[in-house]
């Protein structure tokens, strides 16, 4: 009885060790886009809160656990986004957003978005963590 066991055992492990792999590298790719896809559009709706003055519904797409490390509010926010426009000009829109780290291998994902202020364009990184926001920052 054992020996049939393993006779049907083996086979049916070599076929999923060869079959599972072939599946993953044909989904990996499709995966990958629309892991890029959710990235940017995670980005681009936090970005595009702050350019509406939505701070309390930015805030809540920060990580819990950086809220409370970082002292992380909708008022710390706000100061923060409008020093950039002081610098900038009122926001207008956003240009283009692209995933440039997917979070691989450390888990966090960094997207740049591409913003027109009244004064200028400024790339802003928005770096993520599954979906959370992590930080935002303006390239200087």
């Amino acid at each position: 009885m054992k020996s049939a066991f393993l006779f049907v055992l083996v086979p049916a492990v070599m076929l999923v060790g060869v079959a599972l792999p072939q599946a993953q590298a044909q989904t990996a790719p499709e995966a990958r886009q629309i892991s890029q896809v959710s990235l940017t559009a995670i980005a681009e709706s936090f970005i595009t809160r702050l350019g509406d003055q939505q701070f309390e519904s930015a805030v809540a797409d920060y990580e819990a656990s950086l809220q409370d490390v970082n002292d992380i509010s909708a008022r710390s926010i706000q100061t923060y986004w409008n020093d950039i426009v002081a610098e900038s000009g009122p926001f207008r829109q956003i240009i283009r957003s692209t995933v440039l780290s997917d979070g691989r291998p450390n888990g966090e994902s960094v997207v740049s978005v591409v913003c027109q202020f009244g004064r200028t364009n400024r790339e802003l990184f928005v770096v993520l963590s599954g979906t959370d926001v992590v930080s935002f920052s303006p390239v200087e």
